[in-house]
């Protein structure tokens, strides 16, 4: 009955485990981005899941009809009657199905593309795929592809769109991108474009579309084919920004830059006057922007012209520009602009610890010229900010120098929400009286990487031998003894006291990195880790302490010490599992969502091997009482609910000893090569 009842509760465990990592799976829809194994058939790998079959609610719109070897074209993934799409997987294929090129190899990946805020590379080092890198829940993503040094035949852009876990649309195909090098397609382009629903009256522009019925090389408008241009014609955007509308503010004359600052036709990218005539603070990786801060010194002013990528679809959406005297968030000076139902906002604000004050009553005395707008994948915001505020420290003085800070999110009536990723911070401070150009600061968070690993270290290596070895080794080596002690007890308490101290080192060092009490709330699930990490550093404490003044064997309050250290052990071991997985989800932490998987296949095997190891220990049991004689099996089980060996009246090592140590072996090695691989993502792999 007890063998049984054991068995039935780990199965129990191992079941719920499974169920849970299916609902984060599907909850999540591979947060991540595609897998490698979606390559080549570019098909989510989403369980059981087919493909949609119906109508495609989304479209792969390109800057133009033809392309040179070299070129970047403008590529835009939309979803049309703002239906949002939560991923994607983005390559550029050959069209013409009597290319030979495409006879021999159909699915071959052509060109490379430009990765943008919240996306990454896949299918190799060529960066000849694009896919999300967190989830996306946008409705327009803009990016550019660039054609290879050789030509390449017929080109199309395709994408395949995640709008559920279990809803998707594989391969949707842009129009074809012709290469004028090549012969002419041998097949309709319009059949070679995927069909999609009925476009919305906000899918229609506000503005004359180009005539596209020929190719073109202008890269102002996106390009579709004359039958899909019947019902959709797309609007002019992407290496545009949009249209500034003005807030109702001062006025002063704005700085005499070289071209026209406040010109519609300006791309998201380094302006060559950087560090001319104006300042830059950047953001840009291969010739392309997540955003750019110019700014000139004019007067009494400062004036600051914003340029980024859109993080989300959501009309109402922020991009704030903060100053700081460190590199940390908080007693920070902010300008905000923001977008409300449609109404462009620019205010001031403050940024305390954990909380950020807007200053309304400010607004008026610190801003001129401020202008804002958001459109087709682009916010732009321009403001002249005035030096000194005198009489409130809130608003820093320009005058001097400080640390800039851009962070970007989602507006809810008109209050801004938690911003999307970590706050860029220039590398060095800034002097706005200079035209210097500087850059994001890149981080190694060796305090972040030192915590993550020593917990690694703790729990998924030493606490598991620790623990397996206390519930089922104790049988063995009966007559031999380790510094003084029986074999399985030396071994289990080196490791859990390694445990114990990797886990105190490693709490110490995340309170040094974040300077005290991290943000957290017991409300949003991701910031439950420093909560759990707190509660678990305290069991370890407890059990620490509990170890030192810990009953005699022959006392009668040894039987409740013994269930309670198993039982915070236990509570400790599966909290602080859980809790890694809730740090890999953490931005500051930056770490490959690889890692979750990783962490849920250790602790599916930690359930197997407990499962394996029960059956056997029954098993011996069995056989053991079969080989003792009545009285000795009262004595056994009066010993072993002490807790003292089982087999203490025995001469020998139980039945299956040869066994139980492969399998120790075994476990060590296993749980070796979890550890490992897992600090080797840590260590090298960096997704900030």
């Amino acid at each position: 009955m007890y063998c049984t009842a054991i068995t039935k509760f780990c199965l129990l465990i191992l079941q719920t485990l499974l169920t849970l990592w299916h609902l984060v799976a599907i909850g999540n829809a591979r947060p991540e981005g595609s897998p490698f194994s979606a390559c080549t058939t570019m098909v989510p790998v989403h369980g059981s899941n087919s493909p949609r079959q119906d109508l495609s609610p989304y479209v792969v719109l390109v800057s133009q009809a033809s392309y040179r070897p070299g070129d970047s074209v403008s590529v835009m993934l939309r979803g049309l009657c703002s239906i949002e799409f939560m991923g994607f997987l983005a390559e550029a294929r050959r069209a013409d199905p009597e290319d030979s090129r495409y006879k021999d190899n159909p699915d071959e990946a052509i060109g490379s593309f430009s990765a943008v805020m919240g996306t990454r590379y896949e299918c190799g080092d060529n960066r000849n795929a694009l896919t999300h890198n967190t989830r996306y829940n946008g409705t327009t993503l803009l990016f550019n592809w660039t054609a290879p040094a050789e030509p390449q035949g017929h080109i199309q852009i395709k994408a395949s769109f995640v709008q559920r876990f279990d809803s998707f649309w594989p391969q949707v195909a842009s129009v074809v991108i012709q290469d004028p090098s090549a012969k002419a397609l041998s097949v309709n382009p319009d059949d070679l474009r995927t069909p999609f629903i009925t476009p919305c009256q906000i899918d229609r522009p506000t503005t004359p579309s180009l005539e596209t019925t020929t190719p073109s090389t202008g890269n102002t408008g996106m390009i579709m084919s004359t039958a899909a241009q019947q019902q959709l014609t797309q609007p002019m955007f992407s290496t545009t920004t949009p249209r500034l509308t003005s807030v109702t503010r001062g006025v002063v004359q704005p700085p005499n830059w070289s071209g026209n600052p406040s010109s519609e036709l300006v791309p998201l990218g380094k302006d060559p006057s950087c560090g001319v005539d104006r300042g830059c603070f950047l953001s840009c990786k291969d010739g392309s922007c997540d955003f750019t801060v110019m700014w000139s010194d004019i007067g009494d002013y400062v004036w600051f012209d914003v340029k980024a990528r859109q993080v989300t679809s959501r009309a109402d959406q922020y991009v704030a520009v903060a100053f700081s005297e460190d590199t940390k968030m908080g007693s920070d000076s902010v300008v905000e602009c923001s977008e409300d139902d449609g109404t462009p906002r620019v205010h001031v604000s403050y940024n305390k610890r954990f909380r950020n004050d807007r200053l309304k009553e400010l607004d008026n005395e610190v801003f001129a010229n401020a202008q804002m707008a958001v459109r087709d994948g682009l916010v732009r915001c321009q403001f002249a900010r005035k030096k000194d505020k005198s009489g409130d420290k809130r608003v820093y003085d320009l005058n001097k120098d400080w640390y800039m800070l851009v962070a970007q999110g989602t507006a809810t009536d008109g209050r801004k929400e938690e911003h999307n990723g970590l706050p860029s911070i220039s590398a060095k401070i800034v002097d706005f009286q200079s035209f210097m150009v500087v850059y994001p600061l890149i981080s190694d968070r060796i305090y972040i990487k030192t915590h993550a690993c020593l917990m690694i270290l703790a729990w998924l290596f030493c606490a598991s031998i620790g623990t397996v070895v206390a519930r089922f080794y104790k049988p063995l080596w009966p007559h031999k003894t380790f510094c003084g002690r029986k074999v399985w007890f030396t071994i289990h308490r080196m490791c859990m006291v390694t445990a114990g101290c990797l886990n105190l080192v490693s709490f110490a060092l995340i309170f040094y990195e974040v300077q005290g009490m991290s943000d957290i709330s017991i409300l949003r699930f991701r910031k439950l880790h420093p909560v759990v990490g707190i509660v678990t550093t305290f069991i370890v404490v407890v059990q620490i302490i509990l170890g030192i003044f810990r009953p005699h064997s022959s006392s009668e309050n040894r039987p409740v010490f013994n269930w309670g250290h198993w039982l915070l052990g236990i509570v400790t071991h599966i909290l602080t599992v859980f809790n890694m997985m809730l740090g890999v989800g953490l931005k500051k932490a930056s770490i490959h969502v690889s890692v979750v998987y990783i962490l849920y296949a250790y602790a599916v095997y930690q359930v197997i091997i407990v499962i394996i190891l029960e059956i056997i220990f029954c098993n011996i049991r069995v056989q053991v009482r079969k080989q003792q004689s009545y009285s000795i099996y009262e004595i056994r089980n009066a010993i072993y609910s002490s807790t003292k060996d089982i087999l203490d009246s025995t001469v020998s090592e139980p039945p299956g000893a040869f066994l139980l140590r492969i399998i120790l072996g075994v476990h060590i090695l296993i749980i070796t090569s979890f550890a490992a691989a897992i600090i080797a993502v840590i260590i090298f792999i960096d997704v900030s």
